[in-house]
């Protein structure tokens, strides 16, 4: 008896390729993806892809469709990429290994903190704008994702921007540069070319204001006690520079505490309680943050 293959072998193996073509789609797909699109102040356009899978890692992942173009020298005039270059030269003193126009991270839990993506950006005309779809954040695992221009681990010192993705399209900014701290913000490539520094993670507000570490944030020179704290909070000012500010920052508010520069205790019982950044800005223009949690 002949079988159905036998007699139509040619359809037969039309299905077979659509299956393996179908296939070989499914399984280069990741489980979340986004374009951001970048503008400079000339009008010259970039684009990068971003997003997370379980079974990405921080390198490249060539199931994903990810290329190394680690090789390919940027463009002279406007060029975004991600990449770990600021991480391998902080690190290690040696230049990095990848460099790509689409990357995604390993996908996390709902309150576990996300890899962090370090978009390098190449311009002779800034400001630049970076646009994306702000309504495929609306979920509350990565509600909080975000851009950024500061260094992680101190997501709330200035100068700098956070723009969270879940609560605007686009964000203008400039390069940042810190005094005294521009290691944080840029590097010298390997062609003399300053390349200037941004950073995108995932995650809702308790994985973004948690996964702050103190020793980003000069935590030596501020001290706070009791941590938690219920009713009052007590600054220790261990730096030899006056606090000009204090604020207490939390994804939905700012406060800003008075009577700073006479007083080192401070009753916070009326503030909402939660986990907050606290915010010192020194005379001599520096900035100090600290995790404080209010009880």
């Amino acid at each position: 008896m002949n079988s159905n293959f036998s007699v139509y072998p040619h359809k037969c193996r039309f299905i077979l390729f659509i299956l393996l073509s179908l296939f070989s789609i499914s399984s280069s797909a990741q489980e979340f993806s986004f374009n951001m699109f970048f503008t400079d102040a000339a009008g010259n356009k970039d684009t990068i892809t971003l997003g997370f899978d379980p079974s990405a890692t921080d390198a490249i992942d060539i199931h994903l469709g990810e290329t190394n173009i680690v090789s390919s020298p940027i463009n002279g005039v406007f060029d975004v990429r991600v990449t770990d270059e600021w991480i391998s030269r902080q690190n290690s003193q040696i230049a990095g290994t990848f460099h790509t126009k689409k990357q995604y991270i390993k996908k996390m839990e709902c309150d576990e903190p996300y890899s962090i993506n370090c978009i390098d950006i190449y311009t002779e005309n800034w400001p630049v704008t970076a646009k994306w779809d702000s309504t495929l954040f609306n979920n509350d695992c990565i509600n909080y994702s975000l851009l950024t221009g500061v260094n992680p681990g101190g997501w709330w010192d200035t100068p700098g921007f956070v723009a969270f993705l879940s609560s605007r399209s686009s964000v203008t900014f400039l390069p940042t540069d810190y005094p005294g701290s521009t290691e944080w913000y840029y590097y010298i490539n390997n062609s003399n070319d300053t390349i200037y520094i941004f950073w995108n993670t995932f995650g809702n507000q308790n994985t973004i204001f948690s996964s702050i570490p103190d020793r980003y944030a000069n935590s030596k020179l501020i001290g706070i006690y009791p941590n938690p704290v219920k009713d009052d909070m007590i600054v220790e000012n261990y730096s030899g520079v006056k606090i000009v500010k204090i604020q207490l920052l939390s994804g939905t508010s700012s406060i800003d505490l008075e009577q700073f520069d006479r007083a080192q205790k401070y009753t916070v019982s009326s503030y909402p309680k939660g986990l907050y950044i606290a915010r010192f800005l020194l005379e001599n223009g520096m900035y100090v943050t600290k995790k404080i949690i209010l009880l």
